[in-house]
C-alpha cells in the first residue's frame, strides 16, 4: 500500500476533517461509497494531492478541490473523467 507522507508538514486540527470532507463529497459527485472514493484516491495521487496543497486547496471552493483532485487522478490513470 502506498504511503502518504507528510514529511515536514505542520498539522492543523482542520486538516484531517477537511480531507474527510473532500472525500465524501468526491464519493457524493461520482455515486460511489466511501470506501471505493478513498480507495480511488489513494491509488491514483488523490490523498497525496490534499496533504501537499492542503494550504492552498482549503482556502477555495470545495468544487474547485474536488475538481482538480479528479484531474490529478485521471492524469495519474484514473477513469473518472
Amino acid at each position: 500500500m502506498d504511503k502518504i507522507m507528510m514529511a515536514n508538514k505542520t498539522l492543523d486540527p482542520y486538516r484531517i476533517p477537511y480531507i474527510n470532507l473532500i472525500v465524501r463529497k468526491f464519493a457524493e459527485r461520482n455515486k460511489l461509497t466511501l470506501e471505493d472514493a478513498f480507495a480511488y484516491l489513494l491509488k491514483y495521487g488523490g490523498m497525496q494531492y490534499l496533504v501537499d496543497f492542503y494550504d492552498v486547496e482549503h482556502t477555495l471552493p470545495l468544487e474547485d478541490t474536488i475538481d482538480e483532485v479528479t484531474q490529478t487522478c485521471h492524469a495519474a490513470g484514473g477513469a473518472i473523467v
